[in-house]
């Protein structure tokens, strides 16, 4: 390989490093990666909203009262299942966060994104997740979903 082709080379790679640094947050919402738990402590908002309303009847915010409802649904004892026959929806939770502010965006411009929403059932330990176009169903220990029930 002569030397012009290497620094050619060279600066394709260096240029694909700086485009990858700089667009890196971008690429997560375009390429639309999978929801991850970790998302759930990045919650800024909770909306509550009883079933059968589709209006929220409460909106958490606090950074306590946040971080003791995360705390409350004890997501590590989660265990993935099927919904049971004739579940009926009691609740939904709307977890949701600014996104980040971006290099000349005010601030007052940033939107609301949703993170997820949480179903809850009535009289049933179970627990729909909506996120990335995806429905997950769980398990959830009694103790979760009596924290949950409180809020409905």
């Amino acid at each position: 390989m002569t030397p012009t082709k290497m620094r050619r080379a060279a600066a394709l790679v260096l240029a694909a490093l700086c485009l990858t640094a700089l667009c890196g947050c971008q690429l997560r919402l375009t390429l639309g990666d999978p929801f991850s738990w970790e998302d759930l402590s990045k919650t800024q908002e909770v909306q509550v909203i009883p079933g059968g309303t589709g209006d929220a009847v409460q909106t958490i915010t606090g950074e306590a009262e946040l971080e003791a409802f995360v705390a409350g649904l004890e997501v590590e004892q989660w265990q993935l299942t099927g919904l049971p026959e004739g579940a009926e929806v009691s609740g939904a939770f709307r977890l949701t966060q600014l996104e980040t502010l971006k290099l000349g965006q005010p601030a007052a411009e940033r939107q609301r994104l949703e993170i997820c929403t949480l179903l809850a059932y009535e009289g049933l330990p179970c627990l729909t997740v909506e996120a990335a176009g995806l429905q997950l169903h769980f398990q959830i220990p009694p103790e979760a979903q009596a924290h949950l029930a409180q809020y409905l």
